[in-house]
């Protein structure tokens, strides 16, 4: 008896060696399809914003206040808005604009 259930269950489970091929290779072809296409990968390349990397280069004081040195590291133009020092807002002059190019340097 245990012969008769062994050999129908050899039976049922037997795929054809073409499908054997074709069905792991077309399930890869689809998942590759599927990241390139955006898939996982997608939510990396939503819009947000640019990183924006700045750093002070010189710090001087003078009788009119400070004058910091401001260059722009980051890979896209960088427009200086606002000035904040230990939590407060400061007016504040930059020469000749406040967009700072990519690798641009500027007076403020």
């Amino acid at each position: 008896m245990k012969a008769a259930t062994h050999s129908a269950a050899a039976r049922t489970l037997r795929i054809p060696l073409w499908l054997a091929v074709v069905l792991p290779l077309a399930a890869l072809a689809a998942v590759l399809v599927w990241l390139g296409g955006g898939g996982l990968l997608s939510s990396l390349r939503s819009d947000v914003p640019p990183v924006e990397s700045l750093s002070l280069r010189a710090v001087h004081l003078n009788r009119d206040g400070f004058k910091f040195m401001v260059f722009n590291a980051a890979a896209q133009p960088v427009t200086l808005a606002q000035m904040t020092v230990d939590d407060a807002y400061w007016q504040f002059h930059v020469h000749p604009s406040r967009i700072l190019p990519r690798f641009g340097r500027a007076p403020a």
